[in-house]
């Protein structure tokens, strides 16, 4: 195990540019330009290997990196490197069930640097998930001694184990696990759509919010708007993953939020989900472009909104195609305007294909790039059977090229709620006319 840990801390020149946040020439130009850039210690395949901790020193001491903001992303390399002898299924499931495990055990460290620490944490799993629906089965599994440790310094360097576990599903697609990632939005759309949510507020209002996401794959969304609200605001969530490992996944991160168990549910079965809900969020499910169409997209989309109770809200990010021109005779057609004539649709936002890249003040330091949609999307506003007196919440902004250069509206400006970020680039509202 130490020489599995001393390995970790080894850095080719391409990982000390990701850590830094720079492009790999750059790199090069430091260790030209100065003398106290540390040497490489050794070599892999004709590839140089820098001493991990001395290149944070160095970094840090130029003033280059804050140490607080780089320890984060140092613990990111070290498990993405030893991660790579694991395989892509074990690692992220591994990685969150011992982050939850530490979690329910009072956040007290996982390795005590003692004998007998596999079993002792196998034994620990079962006395918290006896009924195996959360983690048991993952520490069972678990093979790599070493990942312990590295999931201790990771939420020492995160400050928490909710920061430790969302820091992990921020970077899954660096760690291996590019199948929980194949509907994954742009980050910036997942704030527009937990701003637009606004369950803060409803929750103020009702003195509770009932979250639903049907389609919920890992929970980004649901973590996004569980996010907005305050410690003494009452939750209750209900996620349908149709993938048992994304269920279980998902109720890791619902418990690491302190989300009590009787107050979440996560099913693979969605139906009856919605009967309850006060708010929806939702993307629907990805569909390759041959077995796409407007007419399924907007059929979905009426299911989710049929069973909805009076006054919920619902935000389902949707196809582009649900937004273009379409045969005002024919399935989609009609369909569409069926929707809008309802008057459950209160704004559509249209989202280009490619979603403007995260700004680079803004790009996370992991080095990751950022993800963007294979085509266009629209957001739908709905707020079904919409008493007339439920405005729209807390709209008072127009659209603001603010962080977004070239954000626009469309020719009849809506609002936008001053809660949310600017929109990406080239989005815009659409007048439910103009669709």
């Amino acid at each position: 195990m130490k020489l599995a840990r001393d390995e970790a801390l080894l850095m080719s020149m391409t990982e000390i540019a990701e850590l830094a946040d720079v492009k790999r020439p750059v790199v090069s130009t430091w260790r030209r330009r100065y003398p106290g850039f540390p040497q490489p210690v050794t070599e892999e395949r004709g590839q140089q290997l820098f001493d991990a901790a001395r290149i944070v020193d160095w970094l840090v001491e130029t003033g280059r990196a804050g140490r607080s903001e780089i320890e984060g992303d140092l613990r990111v390399h070290t498990l993405a490197r030893l991660g790579a002898r694991l395989p892509s299924s074990t690692l992220i499931p591994a990685l969150t069930a011992l982050i939850c495990l530490r979690h329910l055990s009072g956040d007290e460290p996982l390795d005590d640097e003692t004998p007998g620490l596999m079993a002792r944490l196998r034994e620990q799993a079962d006395e918290i998930d006896p009924d195996d629906e959360l983690l048991a089965s993952e520490i069972r599994g678990l093979r790599a001694s070493w990942l312990p440790a590295a999931v201790d310094e990771l939420v020492e360097a995160a400050w928490s184990t909710q920061g430790a576990f969302e820091r992990i599903m921020q970077v899954r697609d660096r760690l291996g696990a590019a199948d929980m990632s194949s509907g994954r939005l742009d980050p910036v759309l997942e704030s527009l759509v937990a701003g637009l949510a606004d369950a803060r507020a409803r929750a103020d209002r009702e003195g509770e919010v009932r979250l639903v996401d049907p389609y919920a794959g890992v929970s980004d969304l649901l973590a996004a708007v569980a996010g907005t609200l305050r410690d003494d605001q009452v939750l209750h969530v209900t996620a349908c993953c149709a993938d048992p490992l994304a269920a279980r996944l998902t109720r890791r991160r619902l418990a690491v939020r302190d989300v009590p168990e009787v107050e979440y549910e996560v099913r693979t079965d969605p139906d009856g989900c919605l009967d309850e809900a006060t708010i929806v969020v939702t993307q629907l499910p990805y569909r390759p472009a041959e077995e796409r169409s407007a007419a399924l997209s907007l059929n979905a989309l009426n299911d989710l909104l049929l069973p909805l109770s009076r006054g919920a809200a619902a935000i389902v990010v949707a196809p582009a195609d649900t937004t273009a021109a379409l045969d005002p005779t024919g399935d989609a057609g009609v369909l569409r305007g069926e929707l809008l004539t309802s008057g459950s649709v209160k704004a559509v936002i249209r989202l280009p294909g490619g979603l403007a890249p995260i700004a680079p003040d803004t790009r996370s330091r992991c080095g990751c790039s950022p993800l963007t949609t294979r085509s266009g999307n629209a957001a739908w506003c709905c707020w079904p059977t919409c008493p007339t007196a439920l405005s729209l919440p807390d709209w008072s902004m127009p659209l603001s090229p603010t962080c977004w250069p070239g954000a626009t509206s469309s020719s009849t400006p809506m609002p936008t709620p001053a809660s949310t970020p600017s929109l990406p680039r080239s989005a815009r509202w659409s007048p439910r006319r103009a669709l």
